[in-house]
């Protein structure tokens, strides 16, 4: 999987249930390590930098799990 994110820009990943939505969330997060390939984040490689800085990068990141079918868009961002 391949992404490129200007800053502001979102992104929306939807697939079948078991595809993998969730890995690839934990990876970009650097919760892990991908088994294959590299991340990067503002032109710098993801894993190499120190847990401390990946952390106070994340609060930059908003993720959004589940999307009940039953909800609109509006109330699933609210």
């Amino acid at each position: 999987m391949s992404f490129d994110l200007a800053p502001s820009e979102a992104l929306g990943i939807v697939s079948e249930s078991g595809s993998g939505k969730t890995t690839v969330v934990i990876i970009v997060l650097g919760l892990v390590e991908p088994d294959d390939g590299t991340v990067f984040i503002d032109s710098e490689q993801w894993s190499n930098i120190p847990e401390a800085r990946r952390r106070s990068r994340r609060a930059s990141m908003l993720i959004a799990h589940t999307f009940d079918p039953r909800y609109t868009v509006e109330k699933i961002i609210s």
